[in-house]
């Protein structure tokens, strides 16, 4: 975990956190490192139909549905469906702070939404060891992202049984649980040519929207 990372999801650049704000968010991201056990899943499937608008996966009951999610996999042959979380430990750890400090609540909550994005690029980085040298990984994209519907949240956990290995649900209004967890799928694809575009960020320069401290009023996650 990086404080720079954690600063940035508080809200600060980094030459504005004052040295005991700065001490303070170290040991916060010390005690969430010893305490919590991040841990992810990720399954590989074959690309089977593909539309403008739908994507079906082989051996999977479901499609993925929306524009968004079709352009994202328009070039891939095969797709990984992925998830990380920090469990029910992190739920209940800032629960506890924040009847202690909501200033330490705030900055625990920056140290986790850090901490699972890191856990998705671990699993993220297991992916990467599987594909060939011709290959590369499109970024992650999440449910939520652009016309991609949160629905499919709960169709991926139910299919892969996240919510037995992972402890992962959705309640009805679509929000998981735990809260600090990452359900995104990725692409593999041939290698482009130097002159065609890389796929490895999102539109705006982020690898993910889980980065993005704007995630919650961005016009492109609806």
């Amino acid at each position: 975990m990086r404080i720079e990372e954690v600063i940035r999801y508080l809200g600060y650049q980094n030459n504005q956190v004052d040295q005991q704000t700065r001490k303070r968010v170290q040991e916060v991201m010390q005690i969430v490192e010893d305490t919590i056990d991040p841990r992810w899943d990720f399954q590989s499937f074959e690309r089977h139909e593909w539309s403008k608008n739908r994507v079906t996966l082989r051996g999977l009951p479901f499609c993925l549905q929306g524009e968004s999610i079709a352009k994202h996999l328009q070039d891939a042959s095969r797709v990984f469906l992925m998830a990380a979380t920090l469990g029910v430990e992190a739920e209940r750890m800032l629960m506890r702070m924040q009847a202690i400090s909501m200033t330490d609540a705030m900055i625990l909550d920056s140290c986790l939404s850090t901490y699972v994005e890191g856990a998705a690029d671990q699993c993220q980085e297991e992916i990467k060891k599987l594909i060939s040298e011709s290959e590369q990984l499109t970024f992650r994209f999440s449910p939520g992202y652009g016309d991609f519907p949160l629905a499919v949240h709960q169709d991926m956990i139910r299919s892969l049984r996240w919510d037995r290995t992972l402890g992962i649900t959705v309640t009805s209004s679509m929000m998981m649980v735990p809260s600090k967890s990452v359900i995104a799928i990725i692409g593999v694809e041939e290698k482009c040519d130097k002159n065609k575009e890389k796929k490895d960020k999102m539109p705006c320069g982020n690898k993910s929207c889980e980065v993005c401290k704007l995630k919650e009023t961005c016009n492109w996650k609806k």
